[in-house]
């Protein structure tokens, strides 16, 4: 399991490495303007294409892992259904932000660019939530290393190189290219990885209405749970977008960025142990121990890269360049914020592969509320800032709930002090 968890790790460094490059790149030569724009445009992909999944991922991987691997027929059967439906709901949202995005887009930032390119925006939407399928059906059969290949680096990877070198030869970029040239490279991994799933494995794609039913019952619970999840996670870029100028954006989430990255570390033990909350706990294993081994750990990282995101911010956010120094307040409060998700981070995972679902929507439908309701109050007085401490709050109190239900439904806390 260490080895499992080291090789992944490093894989989703590297690969939060190559993003945070990106926008590094974007930011020292396109300016915090820029920036702020691009962002917003990468956070409506993120958040349409997740709301689009249906809470299929999420469904392919309990499912796999519970069974200890379904059988070839069945795992195509779900695999291509949970495909069949995500298409279905985001070509109807593509074709809404189509229709409508220019008019939606002049409302934002005094006008800002993401109105140069509705197409590819749409176009994106349509293959995030593939991914998104894909990638979890690698982890559910054991291949995390491959289900990390597909989400972090490839696109990634290649995004830099585009940059890098438009960069480096003085090529003007426009935000049309970027998603331009994301598209292109995300259509080319869904195609590869459509041909290593099926083609190669000479599996052919199929459904069923009885799977596509099976997909909309077990996928219910956890999509208004995706639904309170992009509330509380995209819900401060959309607020900004709405109140602050992109330029504020471009500060919010340079500190956003960093203080994110330190949930890598969440990232890559979810990948690792979420199916095998699945399996000990369909088993009745020992999970309280499973559980508490993993988190006591994790209380131990949180401490020691929160302390680090806190004491140096001014040198992280001096990163992006001059002119980003007000970041350094908002990475503060987002990493005092991200302390709670780390340390417990594991509890909302803990709960969705245990059969409790609903009240883990409950807590993120509340929670995420809660926090729209809370930033736009305190946008208005304290901009940018005022964001940060209601995304700060509202993940405090989420992990704090979940992980007293994981006590009340399960028996357990997060932690073992002996």
């Amino acid at each position: 399991m260490v080895r499992s968890i080291f090789i992944v790790g490093m894989c989703k460094v590297f690969g939060v490495g190559l993003t945070f490059l990106v926008y590094v790149l974007v930011a020292r030569n396109m300016g915090a303007d820029f920036l702020g724009t691009y962002l917003f445009g990468v956070t409506l992909i993120s958040m349409l294409g997740l709301l689009s999944a249906f809470g299929g991922p999420v469904v392919i991987l309990k499912k796999i892992s519970v069974s200890g691997g379904l059988s070839h027929k069945k795992s195509n059967l779900y695999t291509s259904s949970t495909i069949l439906l995500s298409l279905f709901i985001s070509s109807l949202i593509a074709l809404l932000v189509f229709v409508f995005g220019e008019e939606f887009f002049d409302n934002l930032f005094e006008g800002g660019g993401l109105k140069e390119m509705p197409v590819s925006l749409c176009l994106l939407i349509i293959l995030q939530p593939i991914i998104l399928i894909f990638s979890e059906y690698l982890k559910g059969v054991g291949k995390q290393l491959s289900a990390v290949l597909l989400s972090n680096i490839y696109i990634n990877g290649f995004m830099l190189l585009y940059v890098a070198f438009s960069f480096l030869f003085k090529v003007d970029l426009t935000l049309g290219d970027l998603f331009d040239y994301q598209f292109i490279v995300a259509f080319l991994v869904v195609i590869t990885t459509c041909y290593f799933l099926f083609y190669r494995s000479k599996s052919v794609p199929l459904t069923s209405l009885v799977f596509l039913k099976k997909v909309l019952y077990l996928g219910w619970p956890v999509w208004m749970a995706n639904i309170g999840g992009i509330l509380l996670s995209y819900s401060d870029v959309i607020i900004l977008g709405l109140f602050e100028n992109s330029e504020a954006i471009g500060f919010y989430a340079a500190a956003s960025k960093i203080a994110l990255a330190s949930s890598m570390l969440l990232s890559v033990t979810n990948s690792v142990m979420a199916p095998k909350f699945a399996k000990y706990h369909a088993a009745d294993l020992d999970l309280k121990s499973l559980f508490q081994k993993m988190n006591n750990w994790m209380l131990l990282a949180s401490i020691i890269i929160t302390t680090l995101l806190i004491v140096f911010a001014d040198f992280w956010v001096a990163v992006y360049g001059e002119g980003f120094g007000q970041a350094a307040l908002v990475l503060i409060i987002l990493a005092s914020g991200q302390f709670f998700n780390l340390a417990l981070g594991n509890v909302g995972y803990l709960l969705l592969m245990t059969g409790e679902e609903k009240i883990f929507t409950k807590i993120i439908v509340i929670t995420s509320l809660f926090n729209l309701a809370l930033s736009i109050v305190l946008v208005k007085e304290f901009h940018i800032y005022g964001v940060a401490i209601s995304t700060a709050i509202c993940m405090i109190i989420w992990n704090l709930w979940s992980a007293y239900e994981v006590k009340r439904r399960l028996g357990f806390w997060a932690y073992s002090w002996r």
